[in-house]
Protein backbone atom coordinates (compact mmCIF):
# COMPACT_ATOMS: atom_id res chain seq x y z
CA UNK A 1 0.00 0.00 0.00
CA UNK A 2 0.93 3.50 0.36
CA UNK A 3 3.42 3.24 3.28
CA UNK A 4 5.59 0.78 1.49
CA UNK A 5 5.70 3.35 -1.60
CA UNK A 6 6.34 6.55 1.10
CA UNK A 7 9.23 4.77 2.70
CA UNK A 8 10.96 4.04 -0.41
CA UNK A 9 10.95 8.15 -0.72
CA UNK A 10 12.67 8.80 2.56
CA UNK A 11 15.06 11.70 2.01
CA UNK A 12 19.28 11.83 2.80
CA UNK A 13 20.24 14.50 5.13
CA UNK A 14 21.42 17.00 2.93
CA UNK A 15 17.96 17.44 1.40
CA UNK A 16 16.16 17.22 4.93
CA UNK A 17 17.95 20.40 6.07
CA UNK A 18 17.71 22.16 2.66
CA UNK A 19 13.78 21.72 3.27
CA UNK A 20 13.94 23.24 6.92
CA UNK A 21 16.06 26.17 5.89
CA UNK A 22 13.40 26.79 2.86
CA UNK A 23 10.73 25.92 5.95
CA UNK A 24 11.56 28.28 7.92
CA UNK A 25 12.13 30.61 4.99
CA UNK A 26 8.67 30.57 4.37
CA UNK A 27 7.11 30.79 7.63
CA UNK A 28 8.43 33.66 8.45
CA UNK A 29 5.83 36.26 9.67
CA UNK A 30 2.85 34.01 9.42
CA UNK A 31 0.90 33.66 12.18
CA UNK A 32 -1.68 31.17 13.75
CA UNK A 33 -4.99 30.81 12.42
CA UNK A 34 -8.17 29.06 14.22
CA UNK A 35 -9.86 26.10 13.31
CA UNK A 36 -13.93 25.16 13.16
CA UNK A 37 -15.07 22.02 14.98
CA UNK A 38 -15.16 19.22 12.91
CA UNK A 39 -19.02 17.80 12.62
CA UNK A 40 -20.89 14.30 11.11
CA UNK A 41 -21.82 15.05 8.29
CA UNK A 42 -24.05 12.50 5.49
CA UNK A 43 -21.37 10.06 3.54
CA UNK A 44 -18.34 10.82 5.46
CA UNK A 45 -17.91 7.45 5.83
CA UNK A 46 -18.03 6.72 2.03
CA UNK A 47 -15.40 9.03 1.91
CA UNK A 48 -13.14 7.87 4.01
CA UNK A 49 -13.45 3.85 2.77
CA UNK A 50 -13.03 5.48 -0.96
CA UNK A 51 -9.94 7.55 0.24
CA UNK A 52 -8.64 4.38 1.35
CA UNK A 53 -9.31 2.12 -1.67
CA UNK A 54 -7.36 5.44 -3.83
CA UNK A 55 -4.32 5.17 -1.30
CA UNK A 56 -3.82 1.39 -2.72
CA UNK A 57 -3.23 2.70 -5.88
CA UNK A 58 -1.00 5.84 -5.13
CA UNK A 59 2.25 6.05 -7.36
CA UNK A 60 5.02 8.22 -5.91
CA UNK A 61 7.75 9.39 -7.90
CA UNK A 62 10.91 10.75 -6.14
CA UNK A 63 11.68 14.03 -7.94
CA UNK A 64 14.86 16.12 -7.17
CA UNK A 65 16.36 18.58 -8.65
CA UNK A 66 13.30 18.98 -11.26
CA UNK A 67 13.81 15.34 -12.25
CA UNK A 68 11.52 12.43 -11.92
CA UNK A 69 11.09 8.49 -13.08
CA UNK A 70 8.78 9.58 -15.70
CA UNK A 71 8.37 12.54 -17.85
CA UNK A 72 5.28 14.85 -17.55
CA UNK A 73 2.73 15.87 -20.16
CA UNK A 74 2.05 19.42 -19.48
CA UNK A 75 -0.08 20.87 -22.11
CA UNK A 76 -0.32 17.92 -24.64
CA UNK A 77 4.07 18.30 -24.92
CA UNK A 78 6.02 16.40 -27.08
Amino acid sequence: GVWRIVAELVPTEAETTLMEVYRERQLQGLASGSCREARKVNGSENARSAGYLAGRQAQLNHGVNGASNEPLAIGGGT
